[in-house]
């Protein structure tokens, strides 16, 4: 019997028209149990591989001027006013001009990076909202507030908002929710809450929960790492990354596997053993997936082997603490936001080197993130503002080129790594 196969390619950056990722998934799970069906993930690595080329050079947008790594500034460019508190989170759209916010007075927002405008108010929450990710192909937002007795995860369709399910059913000792994460694929969520139990989910072709894990203290940050597909087995095997409020780091691995019955999910810890030390605030995989960042109590920064837990390189500005961390796409540099300092600041990693520093905030920073394309950096603070800055330097990417218009559907680029 002849294979079915779909294939995700890039996105035509020109159209905001996308192919839903239920459709495809619906395609996937069907033609699967035919047989031989490719999942449109599967194509990941691939993707990754045609970003190289075969002779071994960097890819396009990299620059080859000796300084590209080595110096960058910030410009401030604009600052959007909307929130009555302290801005909390951050999140750029994958591929859209669109930045959502979240914040202590419960709104949840979406700006609008073409006018820096506000687009939309997308809720009024009672409690504080300290999460919130876009998926990965950008069909959906996903935002919960942090109410110990009744948490709710609302997914709101992109770009024009509406609601397309509530996650409710959070009894599970009560648990606020306070951080969230969407594997690369898209085809996994989880949730972690303040009693330390870790909540998974397989989105398609329904919304199916495993077993809830209790990881011990609050959760206040999850990761994604590298997908591992084997379309011949029809498994695909994920990296989640936990961080602990009260010190340590742990990572799960996640089987999926598609049988005759429908798909079954086995979750496991791994036993790579990372260091002990002070409380987690944030913790994000580089994009390649060969490092996990992560930022603690006490100023902190770790860059860590995530098979091995071994320390790759430790950094720290001050004993204040890191409340946030943020990988730049194509260059080895990260952002950190820093709270007592009122900053943001830029990182070489594979130097240690702060190569600049971003002041303009009149209180502290809780969140800090590159834009997709690398060309600039949004922060979060306790003035109630976010602010744009644009980045300069002879290694930051150039603007894109309109991407020109093809027949057939929309093409996409899924990430490596989770968000």
């Amino acid at each position: 019997m002849p294979q079915a196969s779909i294939t995700l390619l890039q996105h035509d950056a020109s159209s905001t028209s996308r192919i839903p990722a239920w459709a495809a998934m619906i395609v996937w799970v069907v033609f699967g149990l035919i047989g031989g069906v490719s999942h449109p993930a599967d194509s990941l690595a691939a993707q990754a591989a045609t970003k190289r080329s075969a002779s071994g050079k960097k890819p396009a947008e990299a620059v080859d001027d000796p300084e590209a790594d080595t110096k960058v500034a910030g410009r401030e460019a604009a600052t959007l006013q909307g929130h009555r508190h302290a801005v909390l989170r951050l999140a750029f759209h994958p591929t859209l001009p669109l930045l959502c916010s979240t914040s202590k007075d419960g709104r949840v927002l979406l700006w609008d990076l073409t006018s820096n405008s506000l687009k939309q108010e997308l809720a009024t929450y009672k409690e504080e909202v300290w999460t919130a990710k876009f998926s990965p192909d950008g069909a959906s937002l996903a935002y919960a507030n942090r109410y110990w007795w009744g948490s709710v995860v609302k997914f709101m369709a992109m770009p024009a908002p509406y609601e397309l399910r509530a996650l409710k059913d959070f009894k599970y000792g009560g648990g606020a929710v306070a951080s969230l994460a969407f594997s690369p694929d898209g085809l996994l969520f989880v949730t972690g809450q303040d009693d330390g139990v870790l909540r998974i989910w397989e989105t398609y072709p329904v919304y199916k929960e495993a077993q809830p894990l209790p990881m011990g203290a609050a959760l206040p940050a999850l990761a994604f790492g590298l997908v591992k597909a084997e379309p011949k087995k029809r498994t695909r095997e994920y990296l989640l990354a936990v961080g602990c409020a009260d010190g340590p780091v742990k990572t799960l691995r996640a089987v999926s596997a598609q049988t005759k019955f429908g798909a079954e999910l086995k979750v496991e810890p791994t036993n790579v053993a990372f260091p002990k030390e002070k409380g987690v605030l944030s913790l994000r995989f580089s994009p390649n997936g060969q490092l996990l960042a992560t930022t603690r109590i006490g100023g902190q920064i770790s860059l860590l082997e995530p098979d091995t837990g071994k320390i790759v390189r430790d950094l720290r500005a001050s004993n204040a603490n890191v409340d946030w961390i943020s990988f730049h796409p194509t260059r080895p540099w990260i952002v950190t936001a820093h709270f007592q300092d009122h900053s943001a600041r830029i990182w070489n990693y594979k130097t240690g080197e702060m190569l600049t520093e971003l002041k303009g905030h009149a209180d502290g920073l809780f969140c800090v993130e590159f834009s997709r394309d690398g060309r600039h950096v949004a922060t979060a603070s306790a003035d109630f503002l976010v602010k744009l800055w644009d980045l300069e330097g002879p290694g930051v990417p150039q603007p894109a080129q309109p991407a020109k218009r093809t027949k057939g559907p929309p093409k996409i680029v899924l990430p490596l790594v989770g968000d």
